[in-house]
């Protein structure tokens, strides 16, 4: 297998937020179950949305990597300290936050999702004051964060989303 390895994505990493182009459409797509070929519009409209999480991108409290199997993209994620709704829902702070997550589907069952989650864990742990990260998992991909060790916190967004906890190890 050829060895995984992860780069930042901001507005200023051009090549690598044209690779992240299409894997962001395809999670869309998957997490809203939207089929068939895409308009232009929607197109559009998806990857302003990625181009406005990518302008908050920081080293200090809001990350966006992606994920290479030798020159091809095979997934990314995104992950904040108290930067995202869920903090304001909880009514705590210093937690870690995860965002969207995603392997390509010719990607999965490989043991690329574990490892990716390791690296958002490496990133956050040493910028958190309590050691649980928060995240509302897509109904697909529950039995996946179950596995990694997160459970239901019987809590739900605006949305009604379920909110799920990760108890970290420090």
């Amino acid at each position: 297998m050829i060895e995984p390895k992860f780069y930042p994505v901001s507005l200023k990493t051009r090549r690598r937020r044209a690779a992240l182009r299409p894997l962001w459409r395809a999670y869309l797509c998957e997490v809203y179950d939207i089929a068939g070929p895409l308009k232009l519009r929607q197109c559009r409209t998806m990857n302003e949305e990625l181009d406005k999480r990518l302008k908050d991108v920081n080293p200090d409290d809001y990350f966006f990597e992606i994920l290479y199997l030798g020159k091809k993209a095979a997934g990314f994620f995104n992950c904040s300290v108290d930067g995202f709704y869920l903090a304001e829902i909880l009514e705590v702070s210093g937690c870690g936050y995860g965002q969207e997550f995603y392997i390509a589907s010719e990607h999965r069952r490989q043991g690329l999702g574990r490892l990716m989650f390791e690296r958002v864990q490496n990133i956050l742990r040493p910028k958190l004051t309590l050691p649980q990260m928060y995240g509302t998992p897509a109904d697909n991909a529950m039995s996946f964060w179950s596995a990694l060790g997160w459970a239901d916190t019987g809590k739900k967004d605006q949305s009604g989303s379920s909110i799920w906890v990760y108890e970290m190890n420090k």
